[in-house]
């Protein structure tokens, strides 16, 4: 039995999915939106049917307690047929488990493909040599992308064509993307009512930026308050105050007085003060450090005081937050150095996106070169081209400008190109930043495979003196990593362990004077040090943030500046697929990576060598363990084997672009995960190809009067056979299996209608398998927000009845009166005018009130 101490239950889904289904007993003990005392109660009646022993004459002796008669159980008419597994699906299971595999947990359900898919794709190869592939054909279609691929070309061209370079050129075809960015202009759409009169808060900039836009918004009936960084909270005439960044106490100050004790309605949060931020040709390991506290340090406080206050006030408006830079991104052909200070809060935003998506209004990049102007003419100019966006938002949140032009960013395919020779240079001298952990060790190892000689390995622990190294406990970390660095050795390299702190500028000063006084160059640098970071924005302290933006963020320009004037082969940074388009609980992480991606973009502008890599997840790393990669795969993530990444490595090498994403990514199943509460511009051309399926089948879709039984679903010709008094009923008994099987539930016990799916234990994951399983059996497109808009079987019976089945309902069964059929009319009138971002709070409103999460 597993029961969580917490205000709400968060950790239950995940913990049900780290365990086989129908695994103990998953209990909260608290639930927003639901009396602590009757929850309690729930959960106390839970354990006591379990077993778990309750002093009742204790619990009641406060209470007046008295005997009421009970009806007898009803019989529930469930099914218990023994499911047996089809006899052509067990022959090919033996020889999958000699090659190797960690097979799944065998149930009746386990097919043969469930067992492919533990293969890796060699395995995969050996099993179909040997093995009749009609036994497998019908659930092709099932596999995954990439395996799909590999069947299909044994299929159709033989197995001797197969070979290891034509799997890497596959991967690298198919795993590799890049941001573009692309002109749009804003859509021109009918003139609007003016928004309701109310307060915008601007963390604004001493350059002017902010004051422009607070005029612009008050000529238009809104009240603008402008808050300027500063050392003490100060509130001055005017709606004008100063506040420390690094100080969350004087955010909660500034909210609660502005939104907690004003009863206008607060339409937007402008954060602009990264703005203040230090030019890169003047940085400083201080200033630097300064401007995370500035840009990144100050977010954070201000996303956790505008949160809790939203939370404490019950605020019907829910105001939208947008962070605002200047040259940070690397927009044009053209390149030019960036703004490397203001860059870390790219990531942060991409996090804030999905952890709080009900106040998330966007990035916005204004253009450099008229910041550079110190006249008023520049910064209202900055303020024009903001208005617009945060004035009638249009959907997307990644926006530049540029001479004039509006940009939007993108994420595509990147069709590597032919990549240049990398020579590995016997006489040259390869640093490793993070180089006694795991991917350090493998990257270590990967440069000596490909002919380097000499290797100084870059840590803070370093390894323990030589003459203990005979007497360390086998397995232990210590003991690994002497293991590792004696096999590089044993390989024919020279190897240094330098013991130091990549973001010290002191210690990374001795190391380089160091590689400086030997006869051999420096030729190449791997930045692949970090700490990875799991906590929500609404937990994590500035200690914390500080902590993980200091090795990538300091330790990159460390690196930066002091291999100035040396010639240089590579200089790698290893970022992630975070700072792209974001993870929750990794605000800090997805912050750190987003500079790494910035410094390569910057220093190829400056004529120097700079890759950033995105990765997607490893496997094989303490960072993804087997229930993580498992739920990654759910996901749509598919982690990376190291020797595949390192297999694909001289490929990004040899590119000649700054910053290249390396993920193994199924969209069809990830997207709809990611845009579960709304769709994402950055990723709206990714998974054209379900598109492009799912408008053929919302096209092809024939009326249902004309149709034939045999062009439709099963279960849709049985509704359509039952008599109408009783579809109502069929549909609900259906939605109750389907729910059943992705819940994993006991079909003994079906959920009550009305039982929240939340209350449940739906997550996301298993709300996007709800809503495919549904378009499967009813043959038509539906929302990826299926489950949030109609968050119980009964709500979302009568929706698909009416709204997608269109069902003929007998008059007695139409319990609506003309009246509260009109009031229903005026309602869905009134959520047709509602913009994008206005449905998407409401039903984040919505939600917190029915305990999803």
């Amino acid at each position: 039995m597993f029961v969580e101490i917490g205000p709400h239950p968060v950790m239950l889904g995940m913990g049900r999915q780290c365990l086989p289904p129908e695994t103990g007993v998953w209990l909260p003990s608290l639930r927003r939106g639901q009396s602590d005392w009757q929850q309690l109660l729930q959960s106390l009646a839970s354990l006591s049917v379990q077993g778990v022993k309750v002093d009742w004459s204790g619990f009641d002796q406060d209470y007046q307690r008295h005997i009421v008669p009970l009806p007898t159980y009803p019989f529930q008419r469930s099914r218990y047929w023994i499911d047996t597994v089809p006899p052509n699906s067990i022959d090919i299971i033996p020889q999958i488990s000699q090659n190797g595999a960690n097979p799944p947990v065998h149930t009746p359900q386990t097919t043969p493909l469930d067992w492919l898919e533990a293969l890796s794709a060699e395995q995969v190869k050996s099993v179909l040599e040997s093995q009749d592939l009609a036994n497998v054909s019908q659930r092709l279609a099932n596999l995954s992308s990439e395996k799909h691929q590999l069947l299909k070309l044994l299929l159709g061209q033989g197995q001797s064509q197969f070979s290891p370079e034509y799997l890497t050129d596959a991967m690298v075809t198919d795993s590799l993307y890049e941001v573009k960015w692309q002109p749009q202009e804003r859509t021109q759409e009918a003139e609007t009512q003016a928004t309701e009169p109310g307060q915008w808060l601007i963390f604004a900039d001493y350059g002017g930026v902010g004051q422009a836009l607070a005029e612009n918004l008050r000529s238009h009936g809104h009240r603008c308050c402008l808050i300027y960084p500063g050392e003490v909270y100060q509130s001055l005439p005017g709606g004008i105050g100063t506040i420390n960044a690094a100080d969350p106490n004087h955010f909660q100050q500034l909210f609660q007085e502005t939104l907690g004790n004003n009863s206008l309605p607060c339409h937007g949060v402008i954060h602009l003060w990264s703005l203040e931020a230090e030019k890169s040709e003047a940085l400083t390991p201080s200033s630097l450090e300064e401007s995370q506290v500035l840009g990144c340090g100050s977010v954070l406080h201000l996303v956790q005081a505008l949160v809790q206050t939203l939370v404490n006030t019950a605020s019907a408006t829910l105001p939208k937050l947008w962070l605002v830079t200047s040259g940070t991104q690397a927009v044009e052909a053209s390149r030019a150095p960036l703004a490397l200070a203001q860059a870390s809060l790219w990531g942060m935003g991409g996090v804030i996106a999905l952890e709080h998506s009900e106040i998330w209004g966007g990035l916005l990049d204004l253009d450099p070169s008229i910041s550079d102007n110190s006249d008023h003419k520049g910064a209202t100019q900055q303020a024009m081209a903001l208005f617009p966006e945060i004035w009638q938002p249009d959907g997307e949140d990644h926006i530049a400008f540029r001479q004039g032009q509006r940009y939007v960013a993108r994420l595509v395919s990147s069709k590597p190109t032919q990549p240049q020779s990398l020579p590995v240079q016997a006489d040259g001298i390869y640093l490793i930043t993070g180089g006694l952990g795991s991917l350090g060790l493998r990257v270590a190892r990967w440069m000596v495979e490909q002919g380097a000689k000499n290797l100084v390995l870059l840590g803070r622990r370093g390894l323990p003196p030589s003459e203990q190294w005979a007497s360390l406990p086998q397995d232990s970390e210590s003991w690994k990593r002497v293991n590792a660095v004696q096999g590089l050795k044993a390989m024919g390299a020279k190897v240094i362990v330098a013991q130091a702190d990549v973001s010290n500028q002191d210690q990374m000063s001795e190391v380089f004077e160091h590689l400086r006084n030997t006869q051999i160059p420096l030729k190449g640098v791997i930045h692949a040090a970090g700490i990875e970071n799991y906590q929500e924005m609404q937990g994590m302290d500035l200690n914390v943030l500080q902590a993980t933006l200091q090795p990538k963020v300091m330790g990159a320009w460390l690196l930066h500046q002091l291999t100035q004037g040396m010639n240089l082969d590579f200089f790698v940074c290893f970022s992630s697929i975070a700072s792209v388009w974001g993870s929750k609980g990794q605000a800090d992480y997805a912050a750190a990576n987003a500079f790494l991606d910035a410094i390569a973009h910057h220093r190829q502008a400056l004529g120097l060598p700079a890759l950033s890599i995105n990765w997607g997840p490893w496997s094989g790393s303490a960072m993804v363990s087997e229930e993580v990669k498992t739920l990654l795969k759910r996901m749509g993530l598919d982690p990376w084997q190291p020797e595949e990444a390192m297999s694909i490595l001289p490929d990004l090498l040899g590119s000649n672009s700054p910053q290249l994403i390396a993920a193994k990514v199924n969209w069809d199943v990830f997207k709809p995960i990611y845009e579960v509460k709304g769709q994402r511009a950055l990723l709206a051309n990714m998974g054209v190809n379900s598109q492009i399926k799912h408008s053929q089948i919302k096209h092809s879709q024939i009326d249902q009067n004309e149709s034939t039984p045999a062009q439709r679903p099963d279960f849709l010709q049985q509704l359509e056979n039952a008599p109408a008094h009783k579809r109502q009923d069929l549909l609900v008994a259906y939605l109750q299996k389907e729910v059943i099987q992705v819940l994993r539930l006991d079909p003994s016990h079906p959920p009550k209608s009305q039982q929240g799916f939340a209350e449940l234990g739906m997550d996301s994951l298993m709300a996007v398998e709800l809503k495919s399983r549904l378009e499967a059996s009813l043959g038509q497109t539906l929302s990826s927000t299926l489950a949030f808009n109609y968050p119980n079987i009964e709500t979302l019976a009568n929706y698909l009845a009416q709204d997608v089945l269109c069902l003929d309902r007998p008059e007695e069964s139409v319990g609506l009166s003309h009246s509260d059929h009109d009031q229903s009319s005026t309602a869905e009138a009134e959520l047709e005018e509602l913009s994008e971002d206005d449905l998407a709070s409401l039903l984040d409103e919505e939600l917190g009130s029915l305990v999803f999460n």
